[in-house]
């Protein structure tokens, strides 16, 4: 496995267990960072910071953010990330990464909540539609703050 695949704990319990030498303050692999993500997903997809902002119902200037800040200072919430990730048209592994380096919880199938948006992601619909969706089965909506 690609160290940089790996959660910091899966490199660690790793280089123990082929025995190799290890410091506890050895720099461990975090994987690239929110605003890498972002610039990706946004050259990619050839839109703008501003035009991101507004499809996915989050403040441009807070958004901007998001994508320049690299010390780690602005943590988005977690529908924040999710909203963006399928605003970006981000496959489900590129949303869990997102996820992980914006310091959230990934999406698992042992959340109701979390199984509607996976289903909605791994079928492609709109973000519109995957919030609606949550919001008739009972759950909080992809624009609530939370």
């Amino acid at each position: 496995m690609d160290p940089n695949e790996m959660t910091p704990t899966q490199y660690f319990v790793q280089k123990i267990l082929n025995k190799q030498p290890i410091e506890p303050m050895d720099e461990v692999p975090l994987g690239p960072s929110l605003s890498d993500l972002l610039n990706t997903a946004l050259g990619q997809r050839g839109i703008s910071v501003a035009a991101a902002a507004e499809l996915s119902g989050i403040n441009t200037r807070r958004f901007f953010r998001f994508v320049y800040m690299q010390d780690g200072t602005v943590q988005p919430q977690r529908n924040t990330l999710l909203r963006l990730a399928l605003t970006l048209d981000m496959d489900f592994k590129q949303c869990q990464q997102l996820l992980k380096a914006g310091s959230v919880a990934q999406l698992t199938s042992s959340r109701l909540r979390d199984r509607v948006i996976m289903i909605g992601l791994l079928n492609q619909e709109p973000l519109d539609e995957i919030s609606r969706t949550l919001d008739e089965q009972g759950f909080v909506d992809l624009y609530a703050k939370c």
